[in-house]
């Protein structure tokens, strides 16, 4: 009974902070659930029964809500981060072009599973030198040798033999004619590549924030300055960190 009642609050405590930000359910964000649930009691996750039924019927977009947030969000170390971006560059790896593409876009850039599912192909740009991505406005510059496998992975995109699927505008098509893949089938597959799911999300934030300030990486990766804030802190850096890290003038 109190469970249920805490559930009900946490659900209540989330729509009226949606429209604290001048939000409504069909416009929430993966950065609004982030920002309400990293700003408060580990009593708020209670509220992810109701977030996942207003998704499933298309109250709320699909969104990322975990469990539970503990005090200490998991968190793999920089060796373990580095060692699965090295797996994913073995061209002896069993993992699939997919499979390693959407790693990358977890530990390269912090992404949550919901957005890299629902990425679209016109996000990605192969069309120069350089290969680029979209998150938000800022174009970002995948680098070499992470490059080619967004290239191989637009290559080999599956589900495209059929004439259903010729026009198909996701990253990640899912089975479904002119659907992308569902979170939970990416969930899998990089479970099943032995990802810490979670841990790796926040290693690759906190790894992020230790090269650039915070507000940069909010902004290029669609997190909100609280949730970015917040990774700064944990990792203890300050603004004098980034100006003596600078490049001296020649």
């Amino acid at each position: 009974m109190l469970s249920a009642k805490q559930s009900t609050s946490a659900a209540i405590g989330f729509l009226q902070h949606l429209r604290d930000q001048g939000r409504s359910p069909a416009t929430c964000t993966q950065a609004d659930v982030d920002d309400w649930l990293a700003d408060g009691p580990t009593t708020r996750s209670l509220a992810r029964t109701f977030v996942r039924w207003a998704s499933a019927h298309h109250h709320l977009p699909p969104l990322d809500f975990p469990y539970r947030l503990a005090r200490t969000e998991p968190i793999i170390t920089q060796q373990q981060r580095l060692e699965h971006i090295s797996r994913l560059l073995d061209p002896d790896t069993d993992l699939t072009a997919d499979e390693r593409a959407a790693s990358l876009l977890l530990l390269l850039y912090g992404q949550p599973l919901t957005r890299i599912a629902g990425m679209r192909l016109q996000q990605l740009n192969l069309s120069g030198q350089a290969v680029t991505i979209l998150i938000t406005n800022d174009k970002l510059t995948i680098p070499a040798p992470f490059d080619e496998i967004f290239r191989q992975h637009v290559a080999e995109l599956p589900h495209q033999t059929t004439s259903v699927h010729t026009d198909n505008e996701w990253l990640f098509p899912g089975r479904r004619p002119g659907m992308h893949l569902h979170q939970n089938s990416l969930m899998g597959k990089l479970r099943r590549a032995g990802i810490d799911l979670r841990g790796a999300r926040n290693a690759a934030l906190r790894a992020l924030v230790l090269e650039l300030p915070a507000p940069v990486i909010a902004d290029a990766l669609d997190y909100s300055y609280q949730v970015t804030d917040k990774h700064r802190r944990n990792a203890g850096t300050t603004f004098i960190d980034y100006v003596a890290r600078r490049p001296t003038p020649l």
